[in-house]
Parts: C-alpha cells; sequence; structure tokens
C-alpha cells in the first residue's frame, strides 16, 4: 500500500509545524514529567542496591573501628534514599483541579496551574535524589578507604608453680594473619610458634614453662606489605611490664 502523500505544508518548518510542535509540547507536560519522576524511582532503586552493598560489606568488614561520624555517613544514604523514593513518588500522583470546560481561559489556566505543581514536586525529586546519589558515594567512599583502627595489644602472665607453670599469651592483631611468637628466657632455649587470629583478630595461647623467672614475648606480623612487632616482658610469675 502506497504511502500517504502528506501535503507540502506538514514537510516545511513553518508556523503550523511549530504550532503543531507547541501543541505536543503541551499535552506531554504533565506526562513527560510523570515519566520523569518513574526514571527516578528507577535510579533510586539502582542506588539502593549498591548502597545496601556497600554497608554490608562495610558492617562486616572485621577489625573495623568505625567513628561516630563514619558511622553517620554509612546510615544516612538509607534514610535519604527512602525520602528521594517518597518524593519521587508523589510527583507522579495526579493532581486534583477543576475548571469550566466552556471557558477556554480557564482550562488553560488549570492546565498551567498543574503544570507548575508537577514541576515543583519533580525539582524536588530530583534533588532529593542528587543528594542520596551523593550519600551513597561517600559511603562507597568510606567502604573503600575505612582503615584498620583496632589498637593492637599484647599480654603474657605466668601461671602455676614448679612443674605446671603456664604462659598464658593473649593479644589483638589484624583478624585472620598469622603471628610469629617467641617466648625466651635467660639460659633456656627459646619456644617459638606460629599461631592465627581469629576472624576478629584475638589470639589466647597457654605454653608450659618450666624454670626461669623472667620471659621476653616477642610477637612479629605482616599487614599490608608492612612488618610489625611488639615486645612484652615478665619480670616474675604474674606480673608484667614493657
Amino acid at each position: 500500500m502506497p504511502d500517504e502523500i502528506r501535503p507540502l505544508s506538514d514537510l516545511i518548518v513553518g508556523d503550523r509545524y511549530w504550532l503543531g510542535r507547541a501543541q505536543t509540547m503541551i499535552e506531554s507536560g504533565v506526562t513527560a514529567r510523570d515519566a520523569a519522576a518513574g526514571r527516578l524511582m528507577t535510579a533510586i532503586a539502582w542506588f539502593w542496591t549498591a548502597y545496601t552493598a556497600a554497608a554490608l560489606v562495610t558492617s562486616s568488614l572485621p577489625g573495623r573501628d568505625f567513628t561516630t561520624t563514619t558511622a553517620v555517613l554509612v546510615a544516612l544514604p538509607a534514610v535519604l534514599l527512602i525520602i528521594a523514593y517518597l518524593l519521587s513518588l508523589w510527583a507522579t500522583l495526579p493532581i486534583s483541579f477543576s475548571f469550566d470546560p466552556r471557558i477556554p481561559h480557564d482550562v488553560e489556566a488549570a492546565h498551567n496551574a498543574v503544570v507548575r505543581r508537577k514541576r515543583s514536586r519533580l525539582a524536588a525529586a530530583s534533588g532529593a535524589t542528587v543528594v542520596a546519589a551523593l550519600a551513597v558515594a561517600s559511603t562507597l567512599i568510606v567502604t573503600a578507604t575505612a582503615r584498620n583502627t583496632v589498637r593492637q595489644s599484647l599480654d603474657a602472665i605466668i601461671t602455676g608453680d614448679g612443674q605446671s607453670r603456664v604462659a598464658v599469651i593473649t593479644g589483638t592483631f589484624p583478624g585472620a594473619h598469622d603471628v610469629l611468637l617467641q617466648l625466651t628466657s635467660p639460659g633456656l632455649a627459646p619456644i617459638r610458634f606460629l599461631r592465627q587470629t581469629t576472624s576478629a583478630g584475638s589470639l589466647d595461647i597457654s605454653v608450659p614453662v618450666q624454670g626461669g623467672t623472667r620471659y621476653v614475648v616477642n610477637a612479629k606480623w605482616t599487614a599490608n606489605g608492612v612488618q610489625f612487632t611488639m615486645k612484652r616482658t615478665i619480670e616474675s610469675a604474674g606480673n608484667l611490664s614493657r
């Protein structure tokens, strides 16, 4: 079937074309903004997915000690995303209006009022979405740059008497790391052993010892390519010094 022949006036960009274009723009003044609000809701859903993944990773990382400010930065996007979603949903809701269909000027005024209200609602939803997106980005940055701020510690004590003497060594180190421990005392062979910390970084071991009145405990471990050492000295049974 041959294409319908269109008048030449419809093919020329002139007054008639722009009047038709104006009609289309006026008709889409409300529907286009509803569609834009729907796209904002889709973007917010994507931001929520990225945020929840980052928040779960942040909260599950062992050995992280976040400040109050950091905790607020991690939690804030949840509130902002909910607000942005509600504003976007509000922007799609119909607006009540009334006019006299017999008066064209009354119809025009009602249409313009609806468009203005839709525009203001969409602006509020867009602004909230931008703020929420920035908050999600800050959470991603916090997750990527959060440093292990747990304080390392090493403690030791000798308990028991005679043949039942035991050196109890406890400490806090990076989680799931190997720690090389050495227990030495003048005149006695050094005792060396390698232990792995728990996922939370704790270490708790007991080592039988015989003789000696002074013991030195050395701990060595490597984190992020850097070697760390700690030392504790037990002057006598039950007493600890640095």
